[in-house]
């Protein structure tokens, strides 16, 4: 017997944080198995042909769910065949659930080939195929993973962050790494390629070449000529220092800035499209600000 849930959970936010905390009470109760069906390729994708720049990857998003106390994560490969399934099929031949399983659902749960089953039409299927049925009620229905993911569109990271609810995972958390002491660096601000800005992630370009720091990506911040002091996601290649300041508008250029090196993120690597990069960044971005507000709780 499990307690179930279906769901994209894409960023495992604070509305899903709160249904995942109810499945796993339920669980305990019953002292059974905790479980999440989800899927990869996320269905939009699917269905609309278009990627999306989705908060997690699929590896991330698993360790996500089960920091929240979920056992089992089940993968359910989405494709055209899964798109026409009914809501019936689904249940029992994907999700096989038997009698005695609990399944806990939102009330803007939809499911089934052309999303035709609501929580209304799941409440027969319970009593049809014998599993109990539990809706959750969302107290706050303001967060969503399309909340978020346009919120990193618009890099509002410091209002994405706040969905996360303190949860937010990095897909490198194993490579991060606290330096043994900040480094920092002090240069103009001068021209570069304009890739960033081109993307929507401008970047500060610095006159100064660094030795000693490994290729890779960085958290840390970046101070300005007036005082002021912003977090920032930096790169460093071949010894050259782009620093995007999070939040900040204005121009740079002829500035002395000093970007300080507080954490290593990840190595330095390309990509294979320009949407893997632009995603990876807006991680990269969400993770810098994150590291930056524990410092300053901290200190």
């Amino acid at each position: 017997m499990s307690v179930i849930t279906i769901g994209n959970f894409d960023g495992v936010h604070t509305g899903h944080q709160q249904l995942l905390r109810q499945v796993v009470n339920l669980a305990r109760e019953d002292n059974c198995k905790s479980k999440v069906i989800t899927f990869d390729p996320h269905p939009v994708e699917v269905l609309t042909g278009n990627p999306l720049r989705l908060v997690y990857d699929i590896e991330t998003k698993v360790k996500a769910l089960k920091s929240c106390g979920i056992e089992e994560v089940q993968l359910v490969h989405f494709d055209t065949i899964v798109a026409r399934t009914s809501a019936q099929d689904f249940l029992t031949d994907i999700v096989q659930v038997t009698t005695g399983d609990i399944l806990v659902q939102g009330s803007d749960f939809k499911f089934g080939y052309q999303a035709s089953c609501d929580i209304d039409c799941l409440k027969i299927l319970a009593e049809k195929l014998g599993f109990r049925f539990q809706e959750f009620i969302l107290p706050d229905k303001k967060t969503s993973s399309s909340t978020i993911r346009k919120l990193l569109a618009q890099n509002d990271f410091a209002t994405a962050l706040q969905q996360f609810g303190g949860k937010y995972i990095y897909n490198y958390d194993s490579v991060i790494r606290p330096l043994k002491k900040p480094v920092e660096v002090v240069g103009k601000v001068v021209q570069g390629s304009q890739y960033g800005r081109r993307i929507e992630t401008p970047t500060a370009n610095l006159d100064t070449a660094l030795a000693g720091l490994a290729d890779g990506i960085y958290a840390g911040f970046t101070t300005l000529e007036n005082g002021e002091v912003w977090p920032s996601g930096i790169s460093v290649v071949d010894g050259q220092i782009e620093s995007h300041l999070i939040g900040f508008t204005g121009d740079l250029y002829d500035q002395n800035i000093t970007v300080c090196f507080t954490h290593m993120l990840r190595p330095y690597y390309t990509f294979d499209t320009e949407h893997q990069l632009i995603t990876q960044i807006k991680r990269d971005l969400l993770q810098s600000l994150k590291l930056y507000e524990q410092n300053s709780t901290e200190t």
